[in-house]
C-alpha cells in the first residue's frame, strides 16, 4: 500500500493562551508504530479510516474510523496501524497556557483518552480545514486558531453527547432491575433489554454505579430483603424466594456480607429499635 503522508507547522507566531504548532495527515503502512515514545505537547489524533491500537501505561485502546486519541505531554505512549486494515488519521499538535483547561473542558483526560465519535465527515472536514491552513503561504494565526476552537467544540459536543448516551443506557438498565429483581434474571437479558453487549454494559455500570451489575442486582434484592425483615411476618425463606435467592442458606450468605449480622438478627434489631 502506497504511504502518503503530509505535514505542516505554523509559519508565524501565535498566542502563548494556546499555540496550535503543527497538524498532519498519513496513511499508515500495515503495523506501522510510533513509540514509546514521550511528547512535550498535546497531540490529538482522529481515525480518518482504518484501525489500530494505541497504548498508554495502564490500557491497550482498540481504534476505528471516527474514534480519536488524546496523548497529554510528558505521557509515554505507543501506537500501532493494524496489519491487514492500516489507519489513516489526521493529528494536530499544541500547547498553551490555556491547553490543559481546553481539554479539560471537552472532556478528555489522561484516564479517558480517547475520543468515541462516528466517521460521518464532520470532523475529518474541520481538520482537513486546518491542515490547508497550515499549507498555505497566507495562514495566520486566526483561522488556525478559530479552526482548532471549532474542533474543540466539535470534540466537547459529543463527548457530552456520549456521557448522556451512556447515562441513558445505565438508567435504562437499573429500571429493568428495579422493575424485575424478583424475577429470575440475568445479566444478558438486561443486556438484551438495553441493547448492548455485555461487557460494555458492565464497563458503563462500573463506570456511573461503582459495581458491576451483578453485584448490583444482589445489593438491590437484599435491600428489599431488609425492609421485608422489619416490616413484614414473613419467614427468611419465604423472604428469601420473594427476592428471588435460590435457597434460605444462599440469602443468609449474601445477607451477613452486606450487613454484618444474620437475617434473623437484623429483624429482631429492628423490633427493638
Amino acid at each position: 500500500m502506497k504511504k502518503v503522508e503530509y505535514s505542516a507547522h505554523a509559519k508565524i507566531p501565535q498566542t502563548h493562551a494556546v499555540s496550535v504548532y503543527f497538524c498532519g495527515r498519513e496513511q499508515c503502512e500495515p503495523s506501522h508504530s510510533y513509540g514509546p515514545m514521550m511528547r512535550t505537547q498535546y497531540l490529538f489524533h482522529y481515525v480518518v479510516r482504518g484501525k489500530g491500537i494505541f497504548r498508554t501505561k495502564n490500557n491497550v485502546h482498540r481504534l476505528s474510523a471516527g474514534q480519536g486519541f488524546m496523548i497529554f505531554p510528558d505521557q509515554v505512549t505507543y501506537y500501532e496501524a493494524d496489519r491487514d486494515d492500516p489507519w489513516e488519521y489526521i493529528w494536530i499538535g499544541f500547547d498553551g497556557t490555556d491547553a490543559a483547561q481546553i481539554v479539560s473542558n471537552v472532556g478528555i483526560t489522561e484516564k479517558a483518552c480517547i475520543f468515541k465519535g462516528e466517521p460521518d465527515g464532520r470532523l475529518e472536514g474541520l481538520l482537513s480545514k486546518l491542515l490547508d491552513c497550515f499549507k498555505t503561504d497566507q495562514n495566520d494565526k486566526y483561522n488556525i486558531l478559530g479552526l482548532f476552537y471549532s474542533v474543540m467544540a466539535f470534540l466537547q459536543h459529543n463527548t457530552e453527547a456520549q456521557v448522556r448516551s451512556d447515562r441513558g443506557y445505565v438508567e435504562k438498565a437499573l429500571d429493568y432491575i428495579h422493575h424485575n429483581y424478583a424475577y429470575r434474571i440475568k445479566i444478558e437479558d438486561i443486556a438484551r433489554y438495553v441493547g448492548l453487549d455485555r461487557t460494555y454494559l458492565f464497563k458503563l455500570f462500573v463506570k456511573n454505579v461503582g459495581v458491576a451489575p451483578q453485584e448490583y442486582l444482589i445489593r438491590y434484592r437484599l435491600d428489599h430483603a431488609a425492609g421485608m425483615l422489619t416490616q413484614t411476618k414473613l419467614s427468611t425463606t419465604q423472604i428469601a424466594y420473594s427476592c428471588r435467592f435460590r435457597d434460605s442458606p444462599s440469602f443468609c450468605k449474601h445477607f451477613k456480607a452486606r450487613y454484618q449480622i444474620s437475617p434473623l438478627a437484623y429483624r429482631k434489631q429492628g423490633k427493638k429499635e
